[in-house]
């Protein structure tokens, strides 16, 4: 069954080929398989690249790290990230710009460690 998504995977890849690609890899070596997952989808829009990187790594959705209000469009939302079931596994985050109209930027990291290392932005109201 192929993903349905209303834009193309970049690459030669048929998006449940490489859906299957990067979920082996992913469980190999997850930091290069994010990285991959980052490239093929620079060309899409800013907010549908993280689901399409859920899709292609075979992860369990996105989620949202709340924290201190920031703006109408990100409301209290520090960043959201693909779940992949453990706090420290290796995983995509989307991280909110630092004002409104600021594009958002995507690191590969744990979630666990982002809400560690900025304790005091996730810090709940």
């Amino acid at each position: 069954m192929k993903a349905q998504f209303s834009y193309q995977l970049s690459g030669e890849y048929e998006s449940k080929h490489a859906k299957a690609q990067l979920a082996d890899l992913y469980s190999s070596d997850p930091v290069k398989a994010c990285r991959l997952a980052l490239r093929r989808t620079r060309h899409l829009p800013e907010q549908d690249r993280l689901e399409a990187c859920n899709a292609l790594l075979g992860t369990f959705g996105t989620e949202a790290i709340r924290g201190e209000w920031q703006n109408g469009y990100w409301c209290d939302i520090v960043a959201a990230y693909c779940n992949t079931g453990d706090t420290y596994a290796t995983t995509i985050l989307q991280v909110r710009g630092d004002w409104p109209g600021a594009r958002s930027r995507f690191i590969v990291s744990s979630w666990g460690d982002f809400v560690e290392k900025h304790e005091k932005l996730c810090a709940a109201q």
